[in-house]
């Protein structure tokens, strides 16, 4: 958007892209060592493995190295803050404690049922608006309209994942969307984050004629999550 307004930076969106990358790199080692620490992580859970849980690391290599990762991204923001000023600086602050705190710390946001939203915040407009204001110096409403698609995609994501990890969770007392609303209101929360509803708009000039399909098939299927269970997904056709 900031190229069709003529208002781009390449090396800014070069830099930006870099930096958000970091902060996802050192949230995903974060959230492998804590939810190790807190239990979310043990020998039932499914999908693919993680370094602590599945004992390949060390926790505290795990740790050290999500330290590591983000003072890079802060060095990464040093030339976007010199390029943007102030408002990166909140991005970025705000961007890496959440990245911690999103597993890490006494008040955990996954474990407390915030997770999601917060996704929706720093995978979407944060995200976008960042980009965009790095480029342009300034903001703009229709990338803010714009970037809730892309939020509400990762939040659906991570909403399945959720679904998967209802066992693991429950028992580590992680809330979330699969494990305060269970197999049937979750998948229909994934239907409600639909991130085409969102494209569909003259805003984004997106015009979404068929629906998105979940992999319903697939998670009930003999390699799915759920192998050989009777699941409820009438609402994904």
């Amino acid at each position: 958007m900031a190229f069709e307004a003529e208002l781009s930076h390449l090396f800014s969106a070069l830099a930006a892209l870099l930096g958000a990358l970091l902060i996802q790199i050192g949230t995903n080692l974060s959230n492998d060592y804590f939810d190790f620490v807190k239990g979310a992580d043990t020998e039932e859970r499914l999908g693919p493995a993680r370094a602590t849980q599945a004992g390949w690391i060390r926790p505290e290599i795990i740790l050290r190295s999500s330290l590591l990762v983000f003072a890079a991204a802060v060095i990464i923001g040093i030339f976007l803050v010199l390029r943007g000023g102030w408002p990166i600086v909140l991005i970025g602050i705000a961007s890496v404690i959440c990245g911690i705190l999103y597993t890490g710390g006494p008040y955990p946001l996954a474990y407390l049922g915030l997770g999601e939203i917060f996704v929706v915040i720093f995978f979407g407009p944060v995200a976008t608006l960042g980009t965009y204001y790095v480029q342009a110096l300034e903001f703009s409403k229709e990338v803010f309209i714009a970037g809730l698609a892309p939020g509400l995609l990762s939040t659906a994501l991570i909403a399945v994942n959720n679904l998967r990890d209802i066992p693991t969770d429950i028992k580590a007392r992680k809330k979330n969307s699969g494990s305060s609303l269970r197999v049937p209101l979750c998948t229909n929360r994934i239907h409600s984050l639909h991130p085409w509803r969102t494209l569909h708009s003259p805003v984004s000039g997106f015009n979404a004629e068929e629906s998105l399909v979940f992999p319903n098939r697939f998670l009930c299927s003999d390699s799915g999550f759920f192998p050989n269970k009777r699941c409820h997904f009438r609402d994904f056709r």
